[in-house]
């Protein structure tokens, strides 16, 4: 969950960055951990920023078309979607089990 919100903020502050987190840069600045092992795992990175790219198209997409829809987020995480799409008119629910919390596989 980390990894991907670094991911997410190490791209937003490159040049040629593809979108801009300014919520998961905002995080992860005030976290109090060591991100090395995340800046070494490059394959992971890239995975997150290319879901990050599509998913960023394929919502941004459908809000286009439906301003006032609700979004609902499961299995959320840290995801900041809701910072980088927000309209002012969608409604969205991000969720997410209890920290500690585990599905066991069933919902």
């Amino acid at each position: 969950m980390l990894q991907t919100l670094f991911a997410r903020a190490a791209h937003s502050q490159k040049k040629e960055h593809k979108f801009y987190d300014a919520k998961a840069i905002e995080i992860v600045k005030q976290l109090d951990y060591d991100f090395s092992k995340a800046e070494k795992d490059a394959a992971m990175s890239s995975g997150v920023i290319a879901r990050t790219i599509l998913l960023d198209q394929m919502v941004g997409a459908f809000l286009e078309g439906h301003p006032d829809a609700t979004v609902v987020n499961i299995a959320c995480g840290l995801d900041t979607w809701v910072y980088r799409l927000d309209n002012g008119q969608v409604r969205w629910y991000n969720l997410d089990l209890p920290e500690g919390s585990t599905s066991g596989g069933v919902f």
